[in-house]
């Protein structure tokens, strides 16, 4: 094999190892406050919180369309952390799906417009 092949996933083990370690932080969490539903909200906000911290610390070029990985990590990082936190202020705030379906919507609306500028900087 060449090493180039070996080296696109490059973040793999790096990945696969914080995915078992957040699961596990995840998991305590629920089990020490009693509500297994915060394994989920969890387990979203930490995966989202490095998935953001991936996003700034690795660097690629730029694809045929203009689109960054930079861009790609920010969008997808910041949707868990949002839909995490979202749920756990549901959990503690009850009652409130409208507005926090309000507040999703304007800040994937958010998101689509940085990436828009962001192309055509």
């Amino acid at each position: 094999m060449e090493a180039s092949k070996v080296r696109e996933g490059g973040h793999t083990g790096l990945t696969v190892g914080f995915v078992m370690i957040a699961a596990a932080v995840a998991i305590l969490i629920g089990w020490a406050t009693d509500k297994w539903f915060y394994l989920v909200p969890v387990f979203l906000l930490e995966l989202g919180v490095f998935v953001l911290l991936l996003g700034v610390v690795t660097k690629k070029p730029q694809d045929h369309q203009g689109r960054s990985w930079t861009m790609y990590m920010f969008l997808w990082g910041g949707v868990m952390v949002m839909l995490g936190a979202l749920l756990l202020l549901n959990d503690i705030f009850p009652n409130n799906v409208p507005v926090l379906t309000a507040v999703f919507l304007i800040f994937a609306g958010a998101i689509a417009m940085l990436a828009y500028f962001a192309r055509y900087r």
